[in-house]
């Protein structure tokens, strides 16, 4: 695992012995506010620009950052599709629980949500409740 991502799942651990949920709440919102902080300067250093490529290069940064291999699999100019084929939390650590994807996926939420505010995201499957893989789409309204 890499040493961001091992940094995650000891912080997930103390916080939420020490603050039971709350901790796991807190740690989320801590993921969100740094994904939307980092967002910009993640899509400018990959030399994209904020639409739909670049938010997809800037999650599959972030998956890389933390232990996790994920590719896009669809994309067209209203939607992309990234498959995590290989991840290191659900698959290899002893002692994961889904909360830590969880929490993982607020970082998430604040890249999309800060490069793409009106697009919309959604896992449609999950390792954590029986997938194969996690497969996450972002979409742009058609407003």
């Amino acid at each position: 695992m890499s040493g961001i991502g091992r940094i995650h799942a000891d912080l997930h651990r103390k916080l939420r012995q020490r603050y039971g949920p709350e901790g796991t709440e807190l740690l989320g919102q801590v993921m969100y506010d740094m994904g939307g902080e980092q967002a910009t300067g993640i899509v400018e250093s990959l030399g994209m620009t904020r639409d739909l490529e670049g938010c997809a290069y800037a999650v599959m940064l972030m998956h890389r950052i933390f232990g996790i291999k994920s590719r896009i699999t669809q994309k067209n100019e209203h939607e992309v599709a990234i498959e995590i084929n290989d991840c290191r939390w659900g698959r290899r650590t002893g002692g994961w629980i889904p909360e830590m994807c969880i929490t993982m996926g607020r970082y998430e939420d604040g890249v999309i949500e800060t490069i793409l505010p009106s697009a919309r995201h959604s896992y449609e499957t999950r390792h954590t409740i029986g997938g194969g893989t996690c497969n996450l789409v972002i979409e742009l309204n058609h407003a």
